[in-house]
């Protein structure tokens, strides 16, 4: 279940040190909701509209960390190292419905630079591998096989119009 504290302390958390407007929070909230939502997350907040939920988290987050400006819409992060680490903490319950498919971004970013736009799946797949042993203690994977999960994920990439898996193992960018 992803908390409102999360989803807002994640896209904070993007801005370092630059802070970000209300409006722009606002819009990237429901975006990232959204995303959550498609990737099977749900969310918990009491209220029905997205101003109230940021309104009331920011309220909460500036008892500690964040600096709200109301004069033109404006909140930056205080970048304590304390603090960041509390944001931190709220930021990464959600993270883990992005792992995954990063993973296998970050594997077909690798083998398909720039205008290559074909890469052997059994070469990502190898990468994929690599890299979920490399993070295999900061993150806690699904159950099934490694080969499970990135069909998976390639078929959620297909449905987004993201990859095309052709019959012959190669994979369309």
């Amino acid at each position: 279940m992803a908390m409102p504290a999360a989803v807002v302390s994640a896209i904070v958390l993007t801005n370092p040190g630059k802070g970000i407007r209300i409006a722009d929070l606002i819009s990237t909230y429901d975006i990232l909701c959204e995303e959550i939502t498609l990737r099977g997350g749900i969310l918990a907040t009491l209220e029905k509209e997205t101003p109230a939920v940021i309104s009331r988290t920011v309220k909460y987050f500036s008892k500690n960390f964040v600096r709200a400006s109301r004069k033109n819409g404006f909140i930056e992060v205080v970048s304590q190292p304390r603090e960041y680490l509390e944001l931190s903490f709220y930021r990464n319950q959600i993270i883990h419905r992005f792992v995954t498919e990063s993973i296998v971004a970050v594997a077909l970013a690798a083998e398909c630079p720039g205008e290559v736009e074909t890469c052997s799946r059994a070469t990502i797949l190898k990468h994929v591998a690599f890299l979920s042993q490399l993070f295999k203690f900061e993150f806690i994977y699904e159950d099934d096989s490694l080969e499970s999960n990135f069909d998976k994920v390639v078929s959620y990439l297909e449905t987004r119009e993201l990859v095309v898996q052709e019959s012959d193992g190669v994979l369309r960018l």
